[in-house]
């Protein structure tokens, strides 16, 4: 189950899908991190904590790729008033929604104390 991880890649992505987490394996996750992670290998080579943390969140993407089942982001064409063409919003489920409206809510809160 051990397998060579390219750390060459870059840490950010954008993405038209999100990670449908409630449905992964995690038992499968668990299992491979246990067994196949030699942590002290892998961090030795990083000379500063970004290049950790870049790494650290690379084996996680990586996991998450094989382990968990991506849901794609419905987009629907909208109007734009600026009079160019019509663009594509992303529409995400009401969930994260409201996990945005929240996040925004508190975010205002904390620019007026």
């Amino acid at each position: 189950m051990s397998q060579i991880i390219e750390t060459t890649k870059s840490c950010s992505a954008t993405s038209t899908s999100y990670f449908d987490f409630e449905h992964a394996d995690y038992d499968a996750i668990n299992e491979y991190l246990a067994a196949g992670t030699d942590w002290n290998d892998i961090f030795s080579h990083s000379i500063t904590v970004e290049d950790s943390w870049c790494l650290f969140t690379h084996i996680l993407n990586i996991l998450n790729d094989i382990f968990v089942s991506h849901v794609p982001v419905k987009t629907r064409p909208i109007e734009v008033n600026t009079g160019k063409l019509k663009r594509k919003a992303t529409h995400y489920p009401r969930y994260i929604r409201q996990m945005q409206q929240k996040k925004s809510y508190t975010m205002e809160s904390m620019k007026t104390v």
